[in-house]
């Protein structure tokens, strides 16, 4: 339980702020409208601005949110070329 408590601990200190799951969700419909764009520097720097809140997220993560991220994880990743 120590452990876990010094790792939550770290993870709050490294934010400068929490982020609540309305940021989040405009943060991913942010890097939505990127990918539908085909701005994929942008959808980048997007989903890099996601995962940031989700590091900070105030709340437990929505089911739907995190399979919109999932998704735009493995998006990101054929996107670079990567198969496995």
């Amino acid at each position: 339980m120590w452990v876990w408590l010094a790792l939550v601990g770290d993870a709050e200190a490294a934010c400068e702020r929490t982020a609540t799951a309305q940021e989040l969700g405009e943060k991913l419909d942010a890097a939505a409208s990127s990918l539908a764009e085909g701005e994929l520097s942008r959808f980048e720097e997007d989903l890099a601005l996601v995962e940031l809140a989700v590091e900070c997220l105030a709340d437990p993560i929505a089911p739907a949110s995190a399979a919109r991220l999932h998704r735009f994880w493995g998006i990101r990743t054929f996107a670079r070329g990567k198969t496995e």
